[in-house]
């Protein structure tokens, strides 16, 4: 009479960079146009990751039937650390 309720993973195997794309795509929507703000904006992508899978859930690839959070972090991260590393170098302000 006991019905199993074990949480079933997400499984995007082989599907990665469609969902990448979409992640791409909030990203895009979501950092702003100039470096400035894309510093700000873009660590603090990281934090909304329900936000994010939100959105992936909305906008499924083909093939892909749900995303979780599990299989949307690591994919958001690398891609966002990417962005961040290809920033341009901010200038030292001049100490007055």
């Amino acid at each position: 009479m006991f019905e199993d309720y074990t949480y079933e993973r997400a499984d995007i195997v082989g599907k990665e960079n469609s969902v990448t794309g979409v992640i791409q795509a909030f990203a895009n929507t979501w950092q702003g146009g100039t470096d400035g703000l894309k510093r700000i904006r873009l660590p603090k992508l990281k934090m909304e990751l329900h936000a994010v899978v939100d959105y992936v859930q909305a906008h499924l690839p083909l093939g892909v039937d749900r995303v979780d959070g599990d299989c949307i972090e690591p994919l958001l991260k690398d891609e966002l650390n990417t962005r961040i590393k290809i920033l341009p170098k901010e200038k030292e302000v001049a100490k007055l």
